[in-house]
């Protein structure tokens, strides 16, 4: 990688990533009944039915792929993660929209995805918003490096390391997910033993879930501070 290779190859990882997600998500969303009502209110404006199918996902990618251009990848996982969520709802055990007092059935969320789908593509969403967070440092440490002075040489050197090593993290952290979410399915029965015995489950998971996310999230900040100091 010489001159500007590994900022392009950052580029086009983080855009073939993103975009790959974001039509994962999409195909999930055309599969949730949310989608058939979509165009039901479409068809009130009086247009011919093939314009009316297309208008949806021609709005979708055209915004899909301005902010691929502006270098706006985290917000097509966040496009990304709105059309996945209605489809992970269906699939919850909670009626969170019922918890929330809020007037809208969970059966307008049914989905004709399998869950083994709708799983594949949150750990592939979260692993590509973990991926670009480790190629925005690496991208900040080149613009750094490069601001002060340095050798191109040694920049792009110092950048390949980084790029590569972001892979790696994210290959970790992605087989780690499919190991628990695999782990946890097939413990699904002694799992369920288990919450049954416990007074509030949802409630006690979901303190642990959050104390133990903050607690990394603490770490991390920490270790950071110290390595930057």
């Amino acid at each position: 990688m010489k001159g500007e290779r590994a900022s392009t190859i950052m580029f086009l990882t983080e855009a073939s990533t993103s975009l790959t997600v974001f039509a994962l998500s999409y195909h999930c969303f055309t599969q949730n009944d949310l989608y058939p009502r979509l165009l039901r209110v479409l068809e009130l404006l009086q247009l011919p039915q093939q314009l009316t199918l297309l208008i949806p996902p021609s709005i979708l990618f055209s915004v899909a792929l301005a902010l691929t251009l502006t270098g706006a990848f985290t917000k097509i996982c966040h496009l990304s993660l709105a059309l996945l969520l209605p489809s992970t709802l269906w699939f919850s055990n909670l009626d969170w929209l019922q918890i929330l007092n809020l007037p809208i059935n969970l059966q307008l969320f049914k989905t004709q995805m399998p869950l083994t789908y709708i799983l594949g593509t949150g750990v592939l969403l979260f692993s590509t918003e973990t991926l670009l967070h480790f190629l925005q440092h690496a991208k900040r440490t080149r613009s750094e490096l490069l601001s002060r002075g340095a050798d191109m040489w040694d920049v792009e050197k110092t950048a390949v390391k980084q790029y590569m090593f972001a892979l790696t993290l994210t290959a970790l952290s992605t087989l780690t997910a499919v190991a628990t979410a695999a782990a946890a399915l097939l413990l699904k029965a002694a799992l369920l033993n288990l919450t049954a015995q416990m007074p509030y489950p949802y409630i006690i998971l979901g303190t642990s879930a959050a104390a133990i996310t903050l607690t990394s999230i603490l770490a991390y900040l920490k270790a950071h501070s110290k390595t930057s100091q």
